[in-house]
Order: C-alpha cells, then sequence, then structure tokens
C-alpha cells in the first residue's frame, strides 16, 4: 500500500521589521489560507516523470501588513502504518 494523505494546511506569517521569521516547524501561520483534503495527480508532462502534484490558489488577506511574511505548507499522511508529516515553507515580500 502505498502513502494515504490525510490533509494540507497553507498558512501565513507576518515576520515584522526588525524580528526573524518564527521556525516554521513551530507553526504554520497566524492565518490558515487553506485546510483540507490533498488529493494529488500523477504530471501529465514527460518531463517531470509522472510526479504527483496539486495546484491550490489562495488569497492573501486585504488587512495582512506589507513586508516579509512567511508561507507554510503542512501536509499529514500515513506510509504504511507510520506517520508522515511534512513542512514546507517560503519567506516572501508581501506588497498587497
Amino acid at each position: 500500500m502505498g502513502p494515504v494523505s490525510v490533509g494540507l494546511v497553507i498558512g501565513i506569517a507576518h515576520c515584522g521589521k526588525s524580528s526573524p521569521c518564527r521556525p516554521a516547524n513551530k507553526t504554520v501561520g497566524d492565518m490558515y489560507l487553506y485546510a483540507g483534503p490533498y488529493k494529488p495527480k500523477p504530471h501529465v508532462d514527460p518531463g517531470h516523470g509522472g510526479r504527483l502534484y496539486q495546484n491550490f490558489t489562495v488569497y492573501i488577506p486585504t488587512f495582512l501588513s506589507k513586508g516579509r511574511a512567511q508561507l507554510n505548507v503542512a501536509l499529514a499522511g500515513f506510509i504504511g502504518v507510520g506517520f508522515l508529516q511534512s513542512l514546507v515553507n517560503a519567506i516572501i515580500d508581501y506588497i498587497g
């Protein structure tokens, strides 16, 4: 049996002018932009070797302060009998 995805969360956190962004392993963000199922499909482009993907479109709230922010993506699932969790992040400059 292959991996079974449980869900995905996309969050964003404003980093502040004088402080660094919080470690991604400590928070998904101050605001959740998406929380729900993750149902990837194989990529049809031969150059991507059939890797799984799913596109997400999220909207940044207008009240988010301009400046540096951290976009985090957390994925949870199972592989066999083990629990899998993954967290990736990107630092962005939000100009509103």
